[in-house]
């Protein structure tokens, strides 16, 4: 599950990402881009083939009950909602982590679900356009946890290193391929720790 993620515009990767789509605003109306804490809803940094763009994420639900932010990377093919965009309308959300919760009776503690190193992450994702929106809309990909942040929550979303994200953006994506070849090492940090690591 990723319900919210953070994109540091400071970040020097994301700025050249930044970049690319500032630089041609005079010549598009692309809607207002969220950084910070990401929410479903918001306007954010997509990367497509062709080019950087600005999606919405959330497909509409069915008979326009809610949001879908989420699919399986497991039934994705055999779901009616998902399957054709999977073959055509394939992206990646960047960000520098994503949030979870981990449970314990009553409690629940935020966690930052991070790179091991600190690197941008890049979730794959689906698009499709909807009637009367400015910009298409997206769903984030998901896959069981990795074992060592299992604990913490039992699914994480389908994150690409730099060796498969050129292939999940391409015409000839080999599904089964990029789903063996899904990045894993994320750790997971109760929120105020990993802020305290951060401002050190």
């Amino acid at each position: 599950m990723c319900g919210r993620f953070y994109v540091e515009a400071d970040d020097i990767e994301i700025q050249s990402i930044l970049r690319e789509i500032t630089d041609r605003d005079h010549k598009r109306n692309e809607p207002e881009i969220k950084t910070g804490e990401v929410f479903p809803t918001d306007n954010s940094l997509v990367l497509i083939k062709e080019r950087v763009t600005v999606m919405q994420w959330g497909f509409q639900g069915i008979e326009g009950k809610g949001k879908i932010i989420n699919a399986r990377s497991e039934t994705a093919a055999d779901k009616p909602t998902f399957r054709s965009h999977l073959h055509a309308h394939r992206c990646l959300i960047p960000a520098i982590f994503y949030y979870e919760w981990l449970t314990a009776g009553k409690q629940k503690t935020r966690h930052i679900m991070r790179n091991e190193n600190g690197d941008t992450l890049f979730m794959a994702g689906l698009y499709r356009m909807e009637n009367a929106k400015a910009a298409p809309v997206y769903v984030i990909l998901t896959r069981s946890a990795a074992p060592q942040i299992a604990h913490i929550h039992n699914r994480m979303p389908l994150i690409l290193g730099k060796d498969a994200q050129a292939e999940w953006l391409s015409d000839h994506m080999d599904f089964e391929n990029i789903l063996h070849r899904a990045f894993t090492r994320i750790e997971g940090i109760p929120q105020a720790d990993a802020q305290l690591s951060m401002d050190i």
